[in-house]
């Protein structure tokens, strides 16, 4: 064991994560001696963050270790411990923890302030208080630092616009880059509370939800909000709710260039260069298609009418000779027989 552990201090990155592993498969905990020695090891930071994850897995990590490292000096050992605390923090040792947050908060190291931030969560249960003053503090102090304002979000499921209000009362001005990631996530969460209930749609068109997860959602995101470097939206996309034949063929035959959605003209690299077409696929079938396209037109704030399979044959036998994907100026010249 004692091996194994002064392994955890080694320059090669993989001899640490073995020993680290084998320790902690094997539970060894003859070693917990000489990890406890060696976490406190203050000429080899590597070793203390080996050691103080091995004790973590074997459930021999003490609340003393883990204070005595967010009191070093290397800003990387108080992330560690600090990202730790999960595992550790109780009613008992809440007290201890707390106090040297505040003194890590008072330090103002902002590198560190993120990883306080996602503290809070763990707090909130022993002092709620304290950890939405906490929070507050932080977004007001760092106000313009993305990273803790991510941080302090992420700890206010379904508090975000009460939050929002009291942060706006000491720094109103919306630029901020804390009330403008506010405002994202907020508006983010009231759009997704006027989506139509994905149960139901799934219910209604079980194949189209199929399709839809192997082979659209990749590009579009599973919340047909599209994703960036990839593809368009399809949640409120005119391209989804308008004309059938257009959508049709986009899918059969696939699309090429440049296409504006929503009055936003998507183009590489922001979006891929082509939409591939599944008009040949041995897979998926016209009836899959026609799932996959009345899923699409229902789903989120879309709001359409199905499309029928009939619908779709159409198209395919309109085009049958087609050997290219569609461009924008194509669809958007096609007159519907």
């Amino acid at each position: 064991p004692e091996g194994l552990v002064a392994q955890l201090g080694s320059s090669n990155g993989f001899l640490r994560d073995l020993a680290q592993q084998t320790i902690q498969d094997q539970h060894l905990s003859s070693a917990i001696p000489f990890l406890k020695k060696a976490i406190n090891d203050t000429t080899n930071n590597l070793r203390s963050i080996h050691a103080l994850w091995t004790l973590e897995g074997l459930h021999a990590l003490e609340t003393n270790e883990v204070i005595k490292l967010m009191a070093r000096s290397d800003w990387h050992l108080k992330v560690q411990a600090l990202t730790v605390l999960p595992s550790v923090i109780n009613a008992k040792s809440f007290l201890s923890y707390k106090s040297q947050i505040q003194k890590l908060v008072d330090a103002g190291d902002e590198r560190l302030m993120p990883y306080v931030a996602f503290c809070g969560k763990y707090i909130k249960p022993f002092d709620p208080v304290y950890a939405d003053n906490l929070l507050l503090a932080l977004a007001a102090k760092y106000k313009n630092n993305n990273y803790v304002a991510d941080a302090v979000i992420s700890n206010l499921a379904f508090r975000e616009e009460l939050f929002a209000q009291k942060i706006a009362l000491s720094i109103p001005d919306s630029n901020l880059r804390i009330n403008r990631q506010f405002k994202k996530v907020i508006n983010s969460i009231n759009a997704v509370q006027k989506n139509r209930d994905p149960a139901m749609v799934a219910k209604l068109y079980p194949k189209g939800l199929q399709v839809f997860q192997s082979t659209c959602q990749t590009c579009h995101g599973p919340d047909g909000n599209g994703i960036k470097s990839l593809a368009p939206p399809l949640n409120k996309s005119e391209w989804v709710n308008g004309n059938k034949e257009k959508l049709i063929s986009i899918v059969l035959f696939g699309l090429t260039g440049p296409i504006k959605v929503n009055g936003y003209l998507y183009k590489a690299p922001e979006i891929a260069g082509d939409m591939p077409a599944i008009a040949h696929s041995e897979e998926i079938k016209d009836e899959d298609i026609a799932q996959l396209l009345s899923f699409l037109r229902v789903s989120w704030q879309n709001n359409s009418s199905k499309v029928d399979v009939k619908e779709v044959r159409a198209v395919r036998e309109r085009f049958k000779n087609r050997d290219k994907a569609f461009t924008h100026q194509e669809l958007d010249a096609m007159v519907t027989k």
